[in-house]
């Protein structure tokens, strides 16, 4: 068994994942990251965001504090100047990327300003699963049998919490459950019963904090990262969290009907007509409507549909000029694979490559040239088209949900 402390240079340089794919972290063995020129790329990097970038990010720290860890840009996210958003295309080291993110999104801010709230809340999240516990074992008698015939059959990790019959438990821990043990599956620490545990708890104290919000399939993922990123600290993990539900995504994001992401893909749908006429007319012509496909890119980040090198400099890019960055991506992503999308005449086979469009894409900064290369995408633009579908979208799903 490694410690926390054991993993960490995992966490930092290599990750921690093991080569082989999965499901939800497509093609994590990228042949580049073993390269002398991907070792080459970083330690630039690394000289790049060395003294004189430091500096500037003394300063973003306290606009940022002064903030309060919000918006001065109104796309949640704070002014950071041109040079820091240069040198965040260009990538952020490693090894900085969790102070970086934290200054950008405001975290940082959020956590000094209630140092105590994680620890508090923790122990009480913690408190809550005991007490569900102490009452499984109180009904242990009376179901012995049942529970023996559900032992037999389960295929559940040992140190999952099995709080499907415990009545203290809400359902937003029992869906945070659910998921725990698929979260990850290819990195051994999220295997662990401590990796487990550290996932849990700040999903828990996430959910007591935005009641209003609570969890939705996807948060594991990104709670995952967050606690990679900052070296399995769960405290800055979830500070990190929090800034980029809060400041960083659309409002609305996360809630009940999961309005911000609905959103984001009727923008994404119009800019593909504006931006990308022919691939628009080759959807419209097969009767498919990509913004179904591209609802998993924007709920998980690209996470699930980019390599972790990849989603990582993506996020680079999020952290420090918010929001738009999605549809930019996105864009980039279908511009950058339009002439094999265009020569697929059938539906079946198309949906099929979208589902793959970035499992190997190991070329982030051609990905984020050709995105940052989209002519006339301001964050006006964008801010406008969200706008005028915010309406429509709130009428559609109050009348669904009548």
């Amino acid at each position: 068994k490694m410690s926390a402390g054991q993993w960490s240079a995992k966490f930092v340089e290599g990750y921690g994942f093991e080569p082989a794919p999965s499901a939800v972290q497509p093609a994590l063995d990228n042949p580049f990251r073993r390269s002398v020129a991907y070792q080459a790329k970083v330690n630039g990097q690394r000289k790049r965001w060395a003294g004189s970038v430091e500096r500037r990010m003394e300063g973003l720290s306290s606009r940022s504090s002064s903030s309060g860890g919000g918006s001065s840009v109104g796309d949640g996210v704070v002014d950071v100047g041109g040079a820091v958003k240069k040198f965040c295309r260009e990538g952020v080291p490693p090894t900085l990327r969790a102070r970086v993110w934290a200054e950008l999104s405001g975290a940082r801010a959020m956590q000094e300003h209630e140092p105590d709230y994680y620890k508090t809340t923790a122990e009480l999240v913690d408190r809550e699963e005991e007490v569900a516990m102490e009452k499984m074992n109180d009904d242990e008698e009376e179901q012995k049998e049942a529970m023996q015939d559900s032992s037999s059959k389960s295929s559940k990790r040992p140190y999952a919490v099995d709080v499907s019959r415990a009545g203290s438990v809400s359902q937003v821990a029992k869906e945070i459950e659910k998921d725990l043990d698929r979260t990850f599956t290819n990195h051994p620490w999220f295997r662990s019963a401590e990796g487990i545990a550290a996932l849990r708890r700040c999903l828990r104290v996430w959910s007591h904090r935005e009641p209003d919000i609570g969890y939705c399939q996807s948060m594991n993922y990104l709670m995952a990262t967050c606690l990679l990123m900052c070296d399995s600290s769960e405290e800055n993990a979830f500070w990190l969290f929090a800034a980029i539900v809060k400041n960083v995504l659309t409002p609305r994001f996360f809630d009940r009907h999961m309005y911000g992401a609905h959103l984001e893909t009727l923008v994404l749908g119009h800019m593909i007509e504006k931006k990308l006429p022919k691939i628009a007319a080759h959807l419209k012509a097969l009767n498919m409507d990509v913004t179904v496909l591209t609802m998993s890119w924007f709920t998980t980040l690209f996470l699930t549909t980019l390599p972790m090198e990849t989603t990582l400099r993506v996020w680079d890019c999020i952290m420090a000029e918010g929001n738009k960055i999605l549809q930019r991506v996105s864009l980039g992503l279908l511009k950058m694979h339009q002439e094999e999308l265009l020569a697929i005449q059938e539906e079946g086979p198309l949906y099929m490559r979208l589902t793959k469009i970035g499992d190997k894409l190991h070329d982030v900064d051609r990905l984020l040239s050709i995105s940052f290369g989209i002519r006339n995408l301001k964050r006006s633009t964008i801010v406008r088209w969200r706008g005028k579908f915010a309406k429509p979208l709130q009428d559609h799903l109050d009348k669904r949900n009548e």
